[in-house]
């Protein structure tokens, strides 16, 4: 689906939506409405707070499949597009084998095609298989009390032996995916979204390590199912995706050779630090990716694995770390939404009609509550009610124990400084509450750090340890309420009023004294912080839904789980391998400038093609990356898609418009990049330094962690002992990265996070590749990868390219 075909349908949808986790309502066939009253919105003052409990995403069911018949209608790699190519690698046989004229799948030319890319067999055989089915569709759910609002979501069905259906479960976040590294699992996704609409899907794993055919590649679409009296049904609506969950290899760079001077190899070791942990999904369709997910298309995916151990050892890392990871987990989504209070008949959606004529008077609602999205405004779209998880402002029982929050940015464009305050109940002073972060997007640290804020951009995720047992210390005496009770507020001090980025409009009394431009300069507003959740602590709070997913999908009793140790600043957690400082003559560098251009936005002054191969590397590579911001003011978190990165290097601006700099010790970037060699870009390492440090660096005093008054930079933002899928360009800002190509081909994607940014063109595409001499022997995306070929055309979009 183009952008102007989304236009013809964007005339009857202006308004989509995110629910809580009951019982979806069906929605009939009906088309959107447009509304003639998007000037009137709900704000934070119309809603009672804390009222609704924090709604917690279900389980995915998986099944295990052992032949072919064990999938049905249709049967494996039979929907739209196929399966993966690299699932014949493990399973022959297993799926629809590929169509005439496609072998190809079956013997790709590779100078490495790993007999077991899974880091273990059970007995000489792949891991079993796993299944499980996605559903797209349209529900209506009340997510601010007392208001209906339609959406679309991820959910699933439970039937009977006989394909009767019992319960539907439908919800924004959708299920929670939970996966085994080593376990290849097939999520097969169902687009049953009104065909009327013309709404095509594309379901991306973000953080995670797959095929290209299953990265949700933009245009590797899933259609909505075929209109009454369609010829062209060939799978329309259904795809398989495949997720291998591997671990990769790790991989060396040979001598060069005249012909050949930049040549890698992989190894027969395993690569352990690149273990996900806290990955997401979210719809990754061209065009309308921030429409489908501003519809509340995205859920966590998370990957779980075992110790692996070799001469006695665990080699993940040292012995007995998991013990450090908190028992109780909670997985927090953030995100903001604009809603249109809706009270006239003839103005309300009728299958919000429907619902809201067959509900309980007792409900006591008020009407639809739509959700405005404007599809010709693409700075960023911000919204004026905060959910978690999908309920406006919600609270959660928890007891003065330690928690494992996992924390995801799942909003459009906005930015989160996410803290928790404990307010004195007679004074209203405010503390704040110290924890360890022990993740960054899909990787946990080698070593746990503390801190009393997250900075949160768009898709990045973080894994945090909070202890409320610290409440019953001196520092909170009195802090308490009469029964024994605390309250804990998660507040996000950046009260962001612009989709350029924190910064404009936050603080009007900042912008008159302060000018923009630089990248420390946040514009917190801490005497008026957004309020996002409440916790409620007690000594017999009801806190079982916060327990481990594995255990309530087994139904081990939770109180029969052995307590996790403490966990310490330096604490040692997961493997983490440093990658090299890069030789300038044995590594291959490109530069990449994110800019607005033409009204619309722009990498290296090109827009998106999808028959382009803008980069291609070599298979089993490592890149030079050098990612600039050269927007001005804007912010742009870049995700690259297929692996993690490293920063090398770090050069902003402080509020000042000096030079700031933040470098890896023994990396020289003039070396890499000569603009920073000479001129009045120059590079002055050691006063860069100076200042970087003297912008982020908290005071030497640990008093200061408690105190809600003052800022605690969080030093995860840019940093350069850790593994990154999406770095963050403040303004003005320069990263380099060293970024690597290892097991799949491609065709993948790589774009700004921002998702208005992402529809309107800031979007590269870069095709690893095996058996180059060198990296960009052909910037045309290769026929036999044209998954997005239409299946009731014989030809394709790119075939002129």
């Amino acid at each position: 689906m183009d952008r102007r075909r989304f236009f013809t349908a964007a005339g009857k949808a202006t308004a989509v939506s995110a629910a809580t986790f009951s019982n979806a309502v069906s929605v009939q066939a009906d088309g959107y409405r447009r509304c003639d009253l998007v000037h009137l919105k709900l704000s934070e003052s119309d809603i009672d707070k804390w009222v609704q409990p924090l709604p917690f995403p279900p389980i995915l069911p998986t099944r295990v499949v052992r032949q072919q018949s064990d999938v049905q209608d249709p049967p494996l790699g039979g929907g739209s597009q196929g399966i993966a190519p690299e699932f014949h690698w493990q399973y022959p046989g297993l799926a629809v084998q590929p169509a005439a004229g496609t072998e190809w799948a079956l013997t790709q030319a590779s100078n490495f095609r790993p007999g077991d890319i899974y880091r273990g067999t059970i007995d000489n055989h792949p891991a079993p298989l796993q299944f499980a089915e996605l559903i797209v569709r349209a529900v209506v759910r009340e997510i601010v009390p007392g208001w209906l609002t339609r959406l679309l979501c991820y959910g699933f069905t439970e039937c009977d032996a006989g394909g009767r259906v019992l319960q539907q479960h439908f919800s924004t976040p959708g299920p929670t995916i939970l996966a085994r590294s080593g376990q290849p699992l097939v999520v097969r996704l169902r687009n049953e979204i009104d065909p009327t609409l013309m709404l095509d899907t594309s379901l991306h794993q973000h953080g995670g390590h797959t095929p290209a055919h299953s990265d949700g590649h933009p245009n590797f679409l899933v259609e909505p199912g075929s209109l009454p009296g369609d010829k062209c049904v060939h799978g329309i609506g259904i795809r398989d995706y495949y997720y291998p969950n591997p671990v990769p290899h790790e991989a060396l760079q040979e001598p060069g050779t005249a012909a050949s001077p930049l040549a890698w190899r992989p190894l027969s070791s395993w690569d352990y630090g690149e273990i996900q942990n806290t990955m997401w999904y979210h719809d990754h369709a061209e065009d309308i990716t921030a429409h489908n997910a501003l519809m509340g298309l995205a859920g966590y995916f998370f990957l779980q694995d075992d110790p692996i151990e070799e001469n006695g050892h665990d080699v993940t890392g040292p012995d007995g770390w998991r013990r450090h990871l908190p028992q109780k987990q909670i997985p927090l989504v953030f995100r903001d939404l604009c809603l249109v209070p809706i009270t006239q008949p003839d103005q309300i959606q009728p299958a919000v009609s429907a619902e809201l004529q067959s509900a309980d008077p007792q409900r006591g609602l008020f009407g639809e509550a739509r959700i405005h999205f404007d599809p010709f405004d693409h700075n960023g779209t911000l919204g004026t009610i905060h959910l978690v998880n999908g309920a406006a402002y919600p609270r959660q029982a928890v007891r003065f124990e330690r928690y494992w929050l996992r924390m995801l940015d799942a909003s459009l464009a906005r930015f989160y400084n996410i803290e928790f305050w404990v307010v004195h109940p007679q004074t209203r002073q405010r503390k704040r509450l110290v924890f360890h972060r022990f993740g960054k997007d899909s990787w946990l640290f080698d070593q746990a750090q503390q801190q009393s804020s997250v900075f949160l951009g768009m898709a990045t995720r973080a894994d945090v340890c909070l202890d409320f047992a610290q409440l019953k210390s001196d520092v909170f005496k009195g802090w308490g309420h009469s029964d024994g009770s605390y309250e804990v507020l998660v507040v996000s001090t950046l009260n962001q009023k612009d989709g350029r980025g924190p910064g404009h409009g936050d603080n009007q009394q900042t912008l008159a004294d302060t000018p923009r431009g630089g990248a420390e300069d946040i514009r917190e507003d801490r005497a008026a912080p957004l309020f996002l959740l409440k916790f409620v602590v007690s000594e017999q709070a009801d806190d079982r839904r916060t327990w481990p997913l594995q255990n309530q999908q087994s139904g081990q009793d939770p109180e029969q789980l052995q307590p996790s140790l403490p966990m310490q600043q330096g604490t040692r957690l997961r493997r983490h391998v440093q990658l090299p400082v890069p030789d300038p003559e044995r590594i291959y560098v490109r530069e990449f400038n994110f800019e607005r251009g033409r009204g619309a936005w722009q990498i290296n002054k090109r827009f998106y093609d999808s028959c382009i191969a803008n980069a291609v590397p070599q298979l089993w590579s490592t890149e030079l990356w050098i990612l600039r911001n050269r927007s001005g003011g804007w912010w742009h978190p870049i995700h690259l898609h297929l692996e993690s990165h490293q920063h090398l290097f770090v050069r902003a601006k402080n509020h000042r418009g000096e030079r700031i700099t933040l470098c890896r010790e023994g990396y020289d970037p003039r070396r890499f990049d000569p603009t920073l060699a000479e001129g009045l870009e120059a590079w002055q390492s050691e006063s860069e330094q100076a200042r970087w440090r003297e912008a982020f660096q908290p005071p030497e005093s640990s008093d200061f962690r408690h105190d809600a008054a003052i800022s605690d930079f969080d030093c995860s933002v840019w940093n350069l002992g850790i593994k990154h899928d999406t770095t963050i360009l403040g303004p003005n800002t320069e990263v380099h990265v060293l970024m690597r190509f290892r097991t799949f081909e491609g065709p993948f994607v790589f774009h700004c996070h921002n998702l208005d940014h992402e529809d309107m063109r800031m979007m590269f595409q870069m095709d690893p590749r095996s058996g180059l001499a060198l990296p960009d022997e052909h910037l045309k995306v290769r026929r036999q990868y044209w998954y997005f070929k239409s299946p009731c055309d014989d030809e394709h979009c790119c075939r002129e390219s």
